[in-house]
């Protein structure tokens, strides 16, 4: 079994070697590493290449150029095209993945034959402290293909970490029904996990820690605020778009989830831009699940929607964290 580990780089001198030391020293052998180098700036690829051409192991590596930077979706998808493997593992280049990463989700991935994805447990360090949210729980099954049990539990964001990398995911998943990441978003992940979660059947999870992953300051999750914001007002959009007929309610909730998300972002970063235009705009991607509550009666669901016609001076406070609890639970419980 042949697995594809796709490495997007940009920018990462202070990290590649590290990562790509974790490539090499994997235990498992029957490996093609592509490496996407997205017009980086710096000496990334030079680093790459020093490393790889003295190498006389098992792993083979590809080398894939953009002559612009095009993002990170379009790297992935770029390292998804010219992927050979059964599977693809996707690895961000500021990460590492201890030696026996690939061999134990492997394991799962043979011991259940043609499964969609297999999902690793992850170590991420956030201002130097273990965030247990990307492990998984031990009642979590070895292996499920109990599709609508499947869907609720990826579409959760619980259980199940959003992220696309730490899995090792079938190519022919990916390629069959069209799970190619957007375009010119970040929070690419949030966006790809919401339609793999439509199509998944079968997946199985290794409770092994299988990914190192440290959030570092300046990168996507720690900057540019307005584009964040922006990026979510699409996903938003593109998740009402694509309600399927299956388990409507929980796709409901997600969008809540999110945009809520996105409104305390709003309130609590809008030095940059103006608070009512962005409200507005959400407003306005938000109606039809608002008419949709208001035809079926759903007075939760109206309650939950209705923060947008409150004063900026409430909403600041509906938006402090001892508050805003209290809208996550109602939409836990409640819709």
């Amino acid at each position: 079994m042949k697995v594809s580990i796709i490495i997007p780089v940009y920018n990462v001198s202070g990290y590649i070697e590290r990562c790509l030391d974790a490539v090499l020293c994997q235990t498992y052998s029957n490996i093609e590493c592509i490496f996407v180098d997205d017009c980086s700036p710096d000496n990334s690829m030079e680093l790459i290449l020093k490393k790889t051409s003295s190498y006389s192991g098992h792993i083979s590596f590809i080398s894939i150029h953009h002559p612009q930077n095009k993002g990170l979706s379009v790297a992935r998808n770029s390292g998804i095209n010219a992927s050979t493997g059964d599977y693809l593992y996707f690895l961000d280049s500021d990460d590492e993945i201890p030696e026996n990463s690939i061999e134990e989700l492997v394991r799962l991935a043979k011991k259940y034959p043609d499964v969609d994805i297999v999902q690793g447990s992850s170590d991420v360090l956030e201002n130097g402290h273990l965030n247990k949210m990307y492990q998984l729980k031990d009642t979590l099954p070895e292996f499920s293909e109990n599709h609508r049990w499947l869907k609720k539990k990826v579409l959760e964001r619980v259980w199940i970490p959003v992220t696309s990398w730490n899995k090792l995911i079938r190519r022919c998943f990916i390629i069959d029904n069209k799970i190619f990441f957007k375009e010119g978003l970040i929070h690419e992940d949030e966006h790809w996990t919401f339609f793999a979660a439509k199509s998944i059947k079968s997946m199985a999870f290794c409770k092994v820690t299988t990914y190192r992953h440290e959030i570092h300051e300046g990168t996507i999750m720690t900057s540019d605020s307005q584009k964040s914001i922006s990026s979510w007002l699409y996903i938003i959009e593109d998740f009402m778009n694509n309600i399927d007929t299956d388990m409507t309610r929980i796709q409901r909730k997600v969008i809540l989830e999110v945009s809520f998300c996105n409104l305390v972002r709003i309130i609590r970063q809008s030095s940059n831009f103006s608070i009512g235009d962005m409200l507005n705009k959400q407003k306005e991607l938000l109606k039809p699940c608002f008419k949709n509550a208001l035809k079926r009666f759903q007075i939760f669901e109206l309650i939950l929607l209705s923060y947008f016609h409150l004063p900026v001076c409430l909403l600041k406070f509906l938006c402090m964290n001892n508050i805003k609890g209290l809208y996550f639970r109602i939409l836990k419980y409640l819709v």
